[in-house]
């Protein structure tokens, strides 16, 4: 199937956004458990900023990158896409999801965390 290049589809920009969210997400993740291993152990409020901003992060450069994507994909189109996608409900819709998701997954790391490690000492 032969696509002329003004018929080709262009990335979504919230999904781009969404993928660079679960990829920082999954990296903070792993850096989150590897400052586990410290003395101190396990600290939800540390998880927590690391997997917010790790997943805002990612999510602003998910969003970059497809923009710039779109725009080499269809040279015509608009160059203010990505500042439209800031003020719209999509951007929104992203925002929560790295909020939620930020106090998800650092609370069930922590949970995870306790029931195979344990608590530290002295906190009960």
């Amino acid at each position: 199937m032969d696509e002329r290049p003004s018929q080709r589809k262009a990335p979504s920009i919230f999904l781009g956004g969404v993928i660079g969210y679960a990829v920082a997400t999954l990296a903070a993740a792993l850096v989150s458990l590897w400052v586990a291993v410290g003395p101190r152990g396990y600290d939800n409020t540390v998880a927590f900023q690391l997997l917010f901003f790790g997943g805002a992060f990612g999510a602003f450069l998910g969003c970059d990158v497809t923009a710039r994507v779109r725009k080499r994909r269809v040279p015509n189109a608009p160059t203010d896409e990505f500042q439209q996608f800031l003020r719209s409900n999509a951007a929104f819709l992203l925002a929560m999801l790295i909020l939620a998701g930020a106090f998800g997954f650092s609370t069930l790391i922590a949970l995870i965390y306790d029931a195979s490690i344990g608590l530290p000492p002295g906190r009960k």
